[in-house]
């Protein structure tokens, strides 16, 4: 594991300097906004949708009039929402996603690619005197995940992306706290984005 963190940042780097070399054009920007965050999975039944955010920021390189590659660095809140027990489980992520984007017309895109998140916190915060515990030890490091959406360019510098994030790997097993007994669960993550992005010049 501790290779994968060397070699990701790198190989990260390369990408970029590969894609912006052929690119014929390019756009950055801010982004962030609201996200409906929650789990899927055989044992996640008893979990509900709650409320998360993302920011962060992206590059656009633009391969051919209808096609470009976008990768993001983004920090996103997310988690779900356990109401049989009042407690929530809130997970933090550094996301690192490509998105690869067709254009259909001039300002309105298909959107779809992969997404590597390293977790940086893990919490349950309960109403039931538990308070915040922390339990990034019971979650995994790395989550993998597919995005798949739409964008729209509202202005030259204003855009906006609908894009459904799917968990392709568990996330967790053996989370137990006094009232979340969860040993042996597992399950992924599934969320839904909003976010409007700001080119910088």
């Amino acid at each position: 594991m501790k290779k994968l963190y060397k070699v990701l940042p790198f190989a990260f780097i390369v990408f970029l300097s590969t894609v912006s070399a052929n690119a014929q054009d390019h756009i950055f920007r801010l982004k962030g906004g609201p996200s409906l965050v929650n789990f899927i999975g055989n044992d996640a039944k008893d979990a509900s949708s709650k409320i998360g955010y993302q920011l962060g920021m992206l590059i656009e390189f633009r391969l051919t009039e209808n096609f470009s590659i976008q990768p993001e660095l983004v920090y996103s809140k997310e988690g779900a929402r356990f109401d049989k027990v009042d407690e929530d489980i809130n997970l933090s992520y550094a996301n690192l996603p490509v998105i690869g984007k067709y254009y259909a017309s001039k300002n309105f895109s298909f959107q779809a690619g992969p997404q590597l998140g390293l977790l940086t916190g893990a919490n349950v915060n309960g109403e039931n005197g538990d308070g915040q515990i922390k339990v990034e030890d019971y979650f995994s490091t790395l989550n993998l995940t597919f995005n798949i959406g739409m964008g729209l360019n509202i202005t030259e510098k204003i855009g906006l992306d609908l894009r459904y994030n799917l968990g392709i790997t568990n996330v967790s097993d053996d989370l137990e706290t006094t009232y979340l007994k969860l040993k042996g669960a597992t399950f992924r993550t599934s969320n839904l984005f909003l976010s409007l992005a700001y080119t910088i010049e």
